[in-house]
């Protein structure tokens, strides 16, 4: 086994309608159609668009490419990621590593992105449905009911998606609906507009001894006063100020603190709040905040 650092990770995208462009990784292969057939593109360090490409090779030669280049990071110690291999050696190394095994290509370019949640039409005409995961989160019993469900309904498999998606199938088109109907009744997130879409939330008190607030809990009860929105502008809720769940800036940020509820305005969990406000009375603000916001950016 490797002694590779925890967070090293491969990802495999298969050209499919829905992308894997936007998720970071320390190597990426996706599949592209050349004039000999399919190949698997490999790029380093970063999204589709910060990576840095390596080439093309054959899929019979994915496996080789990728643990050459995966020996080689770990050669640079347990920490190490593409990355770091990339700002000390550059790509030359990686390349020397994969040998004849991949020749230079320019990157694919990225995709539109496609919606996840939905039906999804296959090419043997049977349809996938993709459902979210409230808050990215489930109980282990709810997704048990679910997968029943979809098993009774004709579903052979299930597999995650991006933007926090089950792809369950195959279905018909009416079981894919009745399997929809199902996840809607279990708190899965069916339609691609669900306000619990625009919040970020951790888990919070009391799952976390960190939570200063029950994160998810205020997120729920937040998700009913915002109206439905495809801007996909998020609310961030966090527990307290290590905001694990999104560490980067958001336009609005809830985060527990000693003094209560913090409210940040274009920063992260780690911010400074701009104000203090009870539990009790954190969604009417919030709310009040979001409508301005929204007023603003239609005007």
């Amino acid at each position: 086994m490797l002694p590779l650092a925890p967070k090293v990770s491969v990802i495999v995208d298969g050209g499919g309608r829905l992308a894997l462009d936007a998720l970071s990784a320390d190597i990426r292969l996706r599949a592209i159609p050349t004039a000999e057939g399919p190949a698997l593109h490999v790029a380093l360090a970063g999204n589709v668009a910060s990576a840095i490409p390596l080439g093309v090779g054959a899929p019979d030669q994915a496996v080789n490419i990728v643990m050459r280049s995966l020996e080689l990071i770990a050669a640079r110690g347990p920490e190490a990621r593409a990355r770091d291999v990339l700002r000390r050696d550059g790509i030359a190394a990686f390349r020397a590593a994969a040998s004849d095994r991949i020749s230079a290509a320019s990157p694919p370019p990225a995709r539109p992105r496609a919606e996840a949640i939905g039906r999804h039409r296959q090419k043997d005409g049977a349809f996938a449905l993709g459902v979210g995961l409230t808050f990215g989160h489930a109980h282990a019993g709810t997704l048990i009911e679910l997968a029943h469900v979809a098993k009774a309904n004709g579903a052979k498999w299930v597999r995650p998606a991006p933007d926090r998606v089950l792809l369950l199938g195959p279905f018909s088109e009416a079981n894919a609906t009745a399997t929809r109907i199902a996840a809607e009744r279990f708190d899965f997130v069916t339609a691609p507009r669900d306000p619990r879409r625009r919040i970020v939330a951790c888990p919070g008190a009391p799952a976390c001894a960190s939570g200063l607030i029950a994160a998810r809990a205020l997120a729920a009860e937040l998700a009913q006063h915002l109206p439905p929105s495809d801007d996909g502008t998020p609310v961030h809720v966090s527990g307290c100020a290590k905001g694990c769940a999104h560490p980067a800036s958001a336009p609005l940020t809830v985060v527990g603190t000693e003094q209560g509820c913090g409210i940040v305005r274009d920063g992260s969990a780690r911010t400074a709040p701009s104000a203090y406000l009870d539990p009790a009375d954190i969604v009417t603000e919030i709310v009040r905040i979001a409508g301005k916001t929204r007023e603003a950016v239609d005007a």
